[in-house]
């Protein structure tokens, strides 16, 4: 798209790639799209940023930790743990967030490494998987800047708000403005605040379940 980068490819490891694209479920009454799985407990839904090899522009290391940090806070099932020397996506039981060069207009990508399919949830009538890892990157190659005198740059805590909406289980949404609206054009930093389309899908995933 002309001036803009699209957040997420969506990528899996090979075992699960044809399932999750048979899992993607739309909702009648909003935009939100959810990918068929989520965290069954708090404690599972822990991340640990691995902020090695990050981007040359323009964020310091603190700043880059603090809007990653910005970004998994917005997702209530979700909490940043401690460092790792970890990187995804690999199946080695971590949870990591790091840094690489992913190609194209890519600004960042969720993998779901690994889903417990023995255990399921029925939420507002979606059957729903439980999550065992999932590790989540974004783009060294892109200029991450803040609001303030930004030029070219992007949101990184927006874009990891979105990857996270999709570690927590979402798909995209097809809302102008949301948060997992697929792509942000530089310099738009208004999706670092949640939509009310991602509030929905997020309760359609995390409430009503049995």
């Amino acid at each position: 798209m002309d001036r803009m980068q699209d957040f997420h490819k969506e990528k899996t490891v090979k075992k699960i790639a044809l399932f999750l694209a048979g899992l993607t479920l739309a909702s009648s009454a909003f935009a939100y799209t959810l990918n068929g799985r989520k965290w069954f407990d708090n404690a599972d839904a822990v991340f640990h940023l691995n902020n090695s090899n990050g981007p040359t522009c323009c964020l310091t290391a603190s700043q880059q930790q603090s809007q990653i940090s910005s970004g998994v806070n917005a997702w209530a099932i979700l909490s940043l743990g401690s460092a790792t020397n970890a990187s995804g996506a690999k199946n080695d039981g971590v949870n990591a967030v790091s840094w690489s060069k992913l190609g194209g207009t890519t600004l960042g990508v969720t993998n779901y490494v690994t889903t417990d399919q023995s255990q399921s949830q029925v939420c507002n009538g979606n059957l729903i998987y439980r999550f065992v890892e999932v590790d989540v990157r974004f783009n060294n190659a892109f200029k991450w800047q803040t609001s303030s005198g930004c030029s070219g740059g992007y949101d990184l805590a927006g874009v990891a708000m979105h990857e996270f909406g999709h570690a927590a289980g979402l798909g995209h949404s097809t809302v102008a403005g949301a948060t997992m609206y697929p792509s942000v054009a530089a310099c738009d930093f208004s999706i670092s605040s949640l939509a009310n389309d991602d509030k929905a899908g997020y309760s359609a995933i995390y409430s009503g379940c049995r």
